[in-house]
C-alpha cells in the first residue's frame, strides 16, 4: 500500500471515530436534558360563598429544584374556574408548589408535593382545588364574609343614677378585622359625635335623642378594595317621667364590650360610692373588708386597694368611665364610676 493510500485510510478511520464521538456526546447531552418526571396538574378555583368557578384567576406553579430548567409558570383558570397543565421536571429531587392568593384576605393558599422519592413514578398526577373569597362575583364573600353589622343594646340594671350604660354588640367579618381597617362613628343625637368602639359622652339637657352607630370597614385585596358599612339607631329620652334619669341633670353615657361585664354575684357586698359622678377624690364606704379593684372601660386595672370597714378614700382619677368591683369572701359586686 502506497503512502497516499495509507494516509487516506487513516483519515477515513479518524473521520469515523470523530463522528462516533460526536454521536456519543449528542446522546449524552440528550439524556442530560431529558425530563426525569412529568407532573400532570389539574385543579379549580371556586368562590367559597357560591361554589361557582372563578374565571381567569391566576394559579402559580414553581419547582424548588436548582436545575437550570426549573419550572416557574402562571396558569389561568378557564370560564368554569378549572385549570390544567403538564409540567416537565428535570431535577432528581424537589418540591412542586401550586398556590393562589385569596382575593379578600390577601392570604396565600398553597399545596406542595414532594417528588424524587423512591415511590415517585416518572409520571404522576396532582389535584389542587382552591376555595377563595372572590370579591369580583355578585355573591362574593367567602364562608364567613358577612361584612359589617352595627348593633348595641342598653343595660337596664346598670343604667341609672345619672348614667346610661349600653353595650356595643356590633360584628365585623374577621377578614376585615384581621387585615383591614374598621371605623366606628357614633351620633349622640345632640349635635355631637364620637369615634371608636367604646366612647363616653355627656348629655347636659333633657330631651329625646336619636343615638346612631355606623360601622364601616375596608380591606385591600389581590383584586382591589372591598368595603362594608352598616348603621343602627335607637333613642334616648331624658325627662322627669323616667325612673333612670331626671330632667335638667347631667346624664353620662358609656359604651362597653359585652364581655367586660361578666359577674356571677352571690350575696352582693354592701357598700356605697360617692360622689358619683365626681371631679375629685372618691369615697368607697364598706360594711366589711373587701378588695377594691378599679378598671378602665377597656379592662385595664388602674387601682387595687385592700378596703377596710368604713370610708376608703381613693385619689382623683383621670376623666372617663370606670368599673369598680368590690370583692369579699362571700360575694362580688360592681358599679359604674364617672370621673369628670
Amino acid at each position: 500500500m502506497s503512502f497516499h493510500e495509507k494516509v487516506y485510510v487513516y483519515l477515513k478511520e479518524l473521520d469515523m471515530k470523530l463522528r462516533l464521538l460526536a454521536f456519543v456526546l449528542f446522546c449524552a447531552t440528550g439524556m442530560h436534558a431529558q425530563a426525569l418526571f412529568i407532573a400532570n396538574i389539574v385543579g379549580s378555583v371556586k368562590d367559597s360563598s357560591t361554589g361557582l368557578g372563578v374565571a381567569n384567576y391566576p394559579v402559580f406553579v414553581s419547582d424548588s429544584s436548582n436545575t437550570s430548567q426549573s419550572v416557574s409558570l402562571t396558569l389561568l383558570t378557564d370560564a368554569n374556574g378549572n385549570y390544567s397543565d403538564s409540567v416537565a421536571l428535570y431535577g432528581q429531587f424537589g418540591y412542586l408548589s401550586i398556590q393562589t392568593q385569596d382575593s379578600c384576605s390577601g392570604l396565600w393558599h398553597v399545596q406542595t408535593v414532594q417528588y424524587g422519592t423512591t415511590i415517585t413514578p416518572s409520571v404522576f398526577n396532582i389535584t389542587a382545588p382552591f376555595l377563595i373569597c372572590d370579591s369580583t362575583s355578585s355573591n362574593g364573600g367567602g364562608p364567613t364574609m358577612s361584612g359589617c353589622n352595627a348593633s348595641f343594646y342598653f343595660d337596664s340594671v346598670l343604667t341609672g343614677n345619672g348614667q346610661i350604660v349600653l353595650y356595643n354588640s356590633s360584628t365585623i367579618d374577621s377578614q376585615y378585622t384581621a387585615m383591614g381597617t374598621v371605623n366606628y362613628l357614633w351620633n349622640f343625637g345632640d349635635g355631637t359625635t364620637g369615634t371608636g368602639p367604646f366612647p363616653s359622652h355627656q348629655y347636659t339637657q333633657a330631651g329625646s335623642f336619636p343615638l346612631c352607630l355606623t360601622v364601616s370597614a375596608t380591606i385591600q385585596t389581590a383584586t382591589g378594595t372591598m368595603s362594608c358599612s352598616d348603621t343602627y339607631c335607637d333613642s334616648i329620652v331624658i325627662d322627669s317621667s323616667g325612673n333612670v334619669f331626671y330632667k335638667n341633670t347631667i346624664v353620662n353615657l358609656n359604651v362597653y364590650s359585652p364581655t367586660q361585664i361578666s359577674i356571677e354575684e352571690s350575696e352582693s357586698p354592701e357598700y356605697d360610692i360617692y360622689p358619683n359622678p365626681t371631679s375629685g377624690p372618691i369615697i368607697i364606704a364598706l360594711k366589711e373588708s373587701a378588695i377594691i379593684n378599679i378598671y378602665t372601660l377597656n379592662g385595664q386595672l388602674v387601682r387595687s386597694i385592700q378596703g377596710n370597714i368604713g370610708e376608703n378614700h381613693v385619689e382623683k382619677l383621670t376623666s372617663g368611665g370606670y368599673l369598680v368591683r368590690i370583692s369579699t369572701p362571700t360575694g362580688l359586686s360592681s358599679s359604674m364610676l364617672i370621673a369628670l
